[in-house]
């Protein structure tokens, strides 16, 4: 996906007095009230007050929201949503433990099992309680 953005600065001289408006082909002025038709000629356009130069919009790529994944949805939690928790009945009842076993199809505790053993790899709570259990995981 592509985007226009005006830069900042001029290019030509690097001014950042730049000043934007709707310029007819000769680049006069035209005033335009909101909602008013935009004649045919007339253009919106920034133009540097220093150097008198037009500033060109540029296109960018922007970075769309990837593939949603179970992994990442996994760390995520982990490292989002109560990471000191280890109890599987617990993590498997969070609201997002819930939404991402419905959108992957699986068991909320399967999830809240893949949530602990992601949280004890990466030691995301490094307070973890020797009494804490991972029975089953």
């Amino acid at each position: 996906m592509t985007a226009k953005t005006t830069p900042d600065r001029c290019p030509s001289c690097g001014s950042d007095n730049l000043f934007s408006g709707h310029f007819d082909a000769d680049d006069y002025a035209y005033p335009l009230n909101i909602g008013d038709h935009t004649p045919e000629g007339v253009r919106w356009t920034t133009f540097c007050n220093q150097c008198g130069s037009e500033v060109l919009p540029t296109t960018e790529r922007v970075r769309s929201m990837t593939r949603a994944s179970y992994r990442f949805g996994v760390a995520w939690i982990a490292e989002n949503d109560e990471p000191i928790s280890r109890d599987p009945d617990e993590i498997a009842g969070f609201i997002s433990t819930l939404l991402l076993a419905d959108l992957f199809g699986k068991e909320p505790l399967e999830v809240a099992k893949a949530i602990i053993r992601y949280r004890v790899k990466h030691k995301v709570a490094e307070d973890y309680q020797a009494g804490g259990t991972l029975a089953g995981v």
